[in-house]
């Protein structure tokens, strides 16, 4: 007998420290599961109204075939693709990519979204577009995040577009005839500096021109070797696939991209790519 308790005695309070410790551990783990659970609910519902936000449909424009999508990496991601019809006869473009992955990237991109549709409804002159917009984005992140984005008009009458480059991916120009070009005129992303300043510049359509949009998810998509998908490799896909339809276009570059990181277990990063065709 050690101190009043026999073996036996110290043998049941071992079997009911086992007991307690056996119920809480099922009782935290019953927890965590639940809470688990709430989470997974509650990145289902982002990835419903994220999903919402995003193209449905595409607009027919005579002498343009338009399609565009979308994949985050997560169940949720900070890309943003739209299609403005409600300006005058000419049709809003937009691409974007918040920094970071995620929930908190997507919630950003739903906050850009609501800001920018509030902005570009009056059909203020583009410069002022952005430079208003990027005053909100600043003002929400404090600087801490940034969105870059392509923001362009097509004007189908005149075959061109007008675009604002907010420190995104430069969109690729494949002519028919074999050149190419870089729309490179850019700016800041939004939300670094709250005063930053935007300029226009125009690009003129031809024939068979094929306009590829997108974001660091294609081009930088990785595999096994640590090898980047580039430009290169994104160009070579779009001139494989330019006598197809847009949407086989973009569906060509998604599964470049997923055969390029496939080892990698797919890519890093979210991927969005939108294409514009002139017939």
């Amino acid at each position: 007998m050690i101190n009043g308790y026999d073996e036996r005695d110290l043998e049941l309070l071992t079997m009911f420290a086992s007991l307690a410790s056996s119920a809480i551990d099922h009782t935290m783990l019953h927890r965590e599961v639940i809470r688990q659970r709430r989470v997974e609910s509650e990145l289902e519902l982002a990835r419903k109204v994220v999903e919402g936000l995003l193209p449905r449909a595409f607009p027919v424009i005579g002498g343009f075939d338009i399609y565009g999508t979308t994949i985050p990496v997560r169940e949720v991601g900070g890309d943003y693709l739209d299609l403005i019809v409600s300006l005058s006869d000419r049709l809003g473009v937009l691409v974007a990519d918040v920094s970071g992955k995620g929930l908190a990237a997507a919630l950003i991109m739903v906050t850009f979204r609501a800001y920018f549709h509030a902005t570009v409804i009056n059909e203020l002159a583009m410069r002022v577009v952005m430079a208003r917009v990027n005053r909100l984005v600043h003002e929400a992140t404090n600087g801490d995040r940034f969105i870059t984005t392509f923001y362009g008009l097509i004007d189908p009458e005149n075959k061109r577009l007008l675009y604002i480059n907010a420190g995104h991916n430069p969109p690729l120009l494949l002519h028919a005839d074999g050149t190419s070009e870089l729309l490179a005129h850019s700016g800041l992303p939004l939300g670094i500096f709250d005063d930053s300043r935007y300029s226009e510049a125009v690009v003129s359509f031809r024939s068979g021109d094929v306009l590829v949009l997108y974001t660091d998810g294609v081009v930088e998509a990785r595999n096994a070797d640590d090898e980047e998908f580039e430009l290169r490799r994104l160009e070579e896909v779009v001139r494989m696939a330019e006598d197809r339809r847009a949407y086989e276009i973009a569906q060509a570059i998604i599964n470049a991209v997923d055969e390029h990181s496939f080892d990698m277990d797919g890519p890093g990063d979210d991927v969005t790519v939108l294409i514009i065709k002139l017939q």
